[in-house]
């Protein structure tokens, strides 16, 4: 088992040792809920990444002994070297330093052909705004986390809208690479995996046939999450993105779905839309870029 040297905040050297899994077990579980219920209560926070189930998210758990002093969550980025991390850590251990050492002990799970993490933080949770504004981590954006507090509002089926397939997929591509700034294969690979996720429901928008228009959904036990809603620019200002919204909306509606979506802190108009449609902000996450290998 790895195991990595960490400061408490009274500046005592500490042995921590360092598991990494797929699935929890009932007694990880029930530690990373006693972890979680301590940050939350010292941050204000509503936290619950240990509940997250999803295929492809591995866990990393740091011990003292036996407690569990932090709980890190890992995915793969659409980038091939880089990978997407969010976090708590016990407040007692949140000292500068620990940081770094943590995130690079995170090279042994992530593999050698990724350089960089993309750190997600709920704003006002960790710290970690301090660390890493004293530790000169790259800030690359902010988005709101916005859910649907809006009155149901039954609607004629939009003929123009209908569920992705494979078929589709070329086209949705385009549409990505367009609107997201991704290259062919990353957006290809990524709707390729969405469109053959059971949890994932894919949506497009076509004129004469073709694809000007998509958004998603992921869907895991009551809660749901809109992403990937992008209209190619010829085709904006029509209503598209607003019918597609809509229509996804009442979609996870119809399966007493709780939902939510992000968006850019910049993206002015599409926070008006998804305002407009009924969602509201309840809270914002800081995304920050980290090269591994900062320390020996």
């Amino acid at each position: 088992m790895l195991n990595v040297e960490l400061l408490n905040k009274e500046g005592v050297k500490t042995r921590v040792f360092i598991e990494q899994v797929d699935t929890l077990t009932s007694k990880a579980s029930l530690k990373s809920t006693s972890l979680f219920e301590r940050v939350n209560k010292e941050d204000g926070s509503s936290l619950m990444y240990h509940l997250d189930k999803r295929d492809g998210v591995k866990k990393v758990l740091f011990y003292v002994d036996t407690e569990l002093i932090s709980f890190m969550a890992i995915r793969g980025s659409m980038s091939a070297d880089e990978s997407i991390v969010w976090f708590v850590i016990d407040p007692s251990y949140r000292v500068v330093e620990n940081f770094l050492v943590m995130f690079n002990a995170l090279q042994s799970v992530v593999g050698k052909e990724v350089k960089y993490l993309k750190i997600m933080n709920e704003r006002g949770t960790n710290d970690f705004s301090e660390v890493a504004e004293s530790l000169n981590f790259k800030k690359l954006y902010s988005v709101y986390v916005m859910r649907f507090l809006g009155d149901y509002v039954s609607q004629e089926h939009n003929q123009n809208i209908q569920k992705a397939i494979i078929d589709d997929l070329k086209e949705m591509t385009v549409v990505g690479m367009e609107c997201f700034s991704t290259s062919y294969q990353e957006e290809l690979q990524y709707n390729s995996s969405s469109l053959n996720n059971p949890d994932v429901f894919n949506f497009v928008y076509k004129q004469a046939g073709n694809v000007v228009g998509m958004v998603s959904t992921r869907i895991h036990l009551n809660k749901a999450t809109i992403a990937d809603l992008a209209v190619l620019t010829s085709q904006r200002r029509q209503g598209i993105g607003r019918a597609l919204l809509n229509y996804t909306t009442k979609f996870l509606l119809d399966m007493d779905k709780e939902i939510s979506l992000s968006v850019k802190t910049e993206s002015e108009g599409a926070l008006r839309i998804y305002e407009n449609a009924g969602f509201k902000q309840f809270n914002v996450n800081d995304f920050y870029k980290v090269k591994l290998d900062l320390v020996d």
